[in-house]
């Protein structure tokens, strides 16, 4: 047992992004499932009022955002680092993108309304305006949370999902070459979070080279747990 306690939800991207990292390091760990939305008595005094998910923990250290957290497990675990030093400021770069303007992106096309069909979030009237008022109050007063509409949401994400599959037809298996970065794991939370919902997998239909990539992150599994 590695000491890692993961405190996550189940349907969290970013949460999955750990997930999956693990999985592809064959860690072992614990995980303490959290509620998708305020109030999270057990986690906000462990974080100091830090409200993101995930969070990790090992003994009295508490990480929190998934970019300190990637790095930490990548330096207890080195092998097959996920930041090799070839390209390395693209890597990082890439993955930077896709965290911020990406998941925005993804976030648009998840909640559109072909999405209510499938998602179990929009089956519940009452749940579904808990969820939307915790987001509206996390969001207040911050321009980075700001959503995107729709509209100008869909042209982003299917251009990048051809670029994504152009890249992988000639560079592949990975992003980067023939192991993943923190670039993949970073793209593949977004994808994820899309892929996941039936009523929106037709998106990547056009994408072969997208989808069999997308089956190789999944195929890390999520760890020992």
């Amino acid at each position: 047992m590695s000491g890692i306690v993961l405190h996550q939800y189940a349907e969290s991207p970013f949460s999955e992004k750990v997930r999956s990292i693990l999985g592809y390091k064959g860690v072992s760990y614990q995980s303490v499932e959290i509620p998708m939305i305020m109030p999270r008595p057990d986690t906000i005094p462990l974080t100091g009022g830090y409200r993101k998910t995930p969070v990790m923990q090992i003994g009295a250290d508490v990480y929190c955002d998934t970019a300190i957290i990637c790095r930490v497990i990548d330096e207890i675990y080195p092998e097959n680092t996920i930041y090799p030093e070839e390209h390395l400021g693209m890597i990082n770069t890439v993955a930077h993108w896709t965290d911020t303007f990406l998941f925005k992106v993804s976030v648009a096309i998840a909640f559109q309304p072909k999405a209510a069909a499938t998602n179990p979030l929009f089956q519940d009237e009452s749940a579904m305006s808990a969820f939307m008022a915790d987001r509206a109050e996390f969001s207040k007063g911050s321009s980075e949370l700001l959503g995107m509409p729709f509209e100008t949401a869909e042209p982003h994400f299917i251009g990048h999902l051809n670029q994504l599959d152009q890249q992988l037809s000639v560079g592949g298996p990975f992003l980067f070459g023939d192991k993943p970065s923190i670039a993949d794991f970073s793209t593949y939370h977004n994808v994820w979070f899309i892929y996941t919902q039936e009523a929106l997998r037709d998106y990547f239909s056009p994408f072969e080279h997208l989808v069999a990539w997308y089956e190789k992150m999944v195929s890390f599994g999520h760890g020992n747990v």
